[in-house]
Formats: structure tokens, C-alpha cells, sequence
């Protein structure tokens, strides 16, 4: 099979910080003595290289030091995370090495202790459950209604939750945060404008899993995003 590659006019220092940074590393050639096994694509495995070609492989790399570290970023990935942060309307963004996954378990571990209760919907990601496990806290639940158009579970209610709230106050619970899901797995969106101003009045962080609603920022017709419903007007 011949290899092909494609060229672009965009001018290197036009590129994104990383995808400029990973051109530059991979325009060195050099030898890789580094992870991922594949070395660049030299020993990638023929039936796959044979299938895609070498190009692919050329930027999968790990950690060097002209690519900036995750743990403590000083290069192209802090450059690339304050562009995140901008594009998004973050005061701060981080790129997750686990997927939503870690996301989502660091926010439970960081504003849950044990013994705190948590509320969330029944149906969060299994990464939510571990969250709650491993901090210590204690899940109050709550059940989604049954939206029986699309035979789906709906959204969390404002009222939902702060009936929640209330429920966990009388039952002598301290409450440590409220975690949503929005959109869920099949595209449901909740209110979380007004969900995010009943946990705002009572001094609650609001999380919000929006694993699935990337993409929401990127079109007029599409929902707000989370960060746009919870900004404090």
C-alpha cells in the first residue's frame, strides 16, 4: 500500500500550541525510545500500518520535554489549556488523561468528605458511584421521571432538587454538593439554570456531568451550556 500525506498552507505559528508543538517534534524525526510502543509507527504492526499507513502514528506520543508535562504544564499544553479555558468561558480548564471519568471523580473527591451527602440522579455515570465510594460521602438519589415519548428517563427537575435539599436538611444530613447530568447519555438536557440558583442559595457547588453536550457551545440552536446557565448574573 503507498503512503500517502497531505500538506497545509497554514503557517506553523498559526497552528493550535500543541498541534504546533507535535508538528515540530515529529519534523525532527527523531528516534523514539519513548511510549507508545508503536516508536512513531516503526513498529506498528504491519497488518494495521499496512492498512493506515505510518502518518497517523507520527503525533501519538507521550510526555516529552518539548511537549510540557500534565502535572505541572509550562508550554504548549498551558498555552492550549488557557485557549480551552477562553473558547469554553472557563475560569480554568484541565485535559483529562481518564476520560470524563476522572473528571467527574476528582469533582465528587474534591467538595465531598466522608460522611457528607451528595445528591444526584440514579442514573449518573458509574464514575459518580466511584467518586462517592472512594471519598467517603453518602448518595441521596433522585429518580428521574419517566419520559414516555421517547420511553427514556428524563431530566432533574428544579423542584426535584430542591425538594432533595429540603428532604436532606430535615433528615440531619450535611449536604456537600449536588451533581447533575445534563445532557444524559440520550441527549436530555435539565433546567440548569434554575437548579444552579436553588444550590447557589443555599451554598451548594453545583457539578455537572455534560460529557455529551460538548458540541453545545458550537451552535445557536443547540442548549445553553452548563457554565452559561450557572454564571451568577
Amino acid at each position: 500500500m503507498q503512503e500517502t500525506t497531505t500538506t497545509t498552507n497554514v503557517e506553523p505559528n498559526e497552528l493550535p500550541p500543541l498541534v504546533r508543538a507535535l508538528k515540530a517534534s515529529a519534523d525532527r524525526k527523531p528516534a523514539a525510545f519513548h511510549f507508545p510502543g508503536h516508536k512513531r509507527g516503526e513498529a506498528a504492526p504491519s497488518a494495521l500500518s499496512e492498512l493506515i499507513g505510518k502518518a497517523p502514528y507520527l503525533h501519538d506520543v507521550t510526555e516529552l520535554p518539548d511537549l510540557d508535562t500534565f502535572f505541572n504544564p509550562k508550554g504548549p499544553l498551558l498555552e492550549a489549556k488557557k485557549l480551552a479555558a477562553e473558547l469554553f468561558g472557563a475560569k480554568e480548564t484541565w485535559f483529562l488523561v481518564g476520560g470524563t471519568s476522572c473528571g467527574v471523580q476528582a469533582a465528587v473527591m474534591a467538595t465531598c468528605s466522608p460522611g457528607d451527602t451528595i445528591i444526584l440522579p440514579r442514573n449518573a455515570h458509574v464514575s459518580t458511584t466511584t467518586g462517592i465510594i472512594v471519598s467517603g460521602a453518602l448518595p441521596k438519589y433522585i429518580v428521574p421521571k419517566h419520559n414516555s415519548e421517547w420511553d427514556v428517563a428524563a431530566g432533574i427537575t428544579p423542584f426535584q432538587v430542591e425538594l432533595a435539599i429540603k428532604e436532606s436538611k430535615n433528615e440531619s444530613r450535611k449536604l456537600a454538593a449536588v451533581l447533575i447530568t445534563s445532557p444524559t447519555y440520550e441527549g436530555i438536557c435539565s433546567n440548569l439554570r434554575e437548579i444552579s440558583e436553588i444550590c447557589h442559595f443555599n451554598g451548594l457547588p453545583l457539578i455537572v456531568d455534560e460529557a455529551h453536550g460538548a458540541h453545545l457551545k458550537f451552535h445557536p440552536d443547540m442548549p445553553e451550556t452548563a457554565l452559561e446557565q450557572g454564571r451568577e448574573k
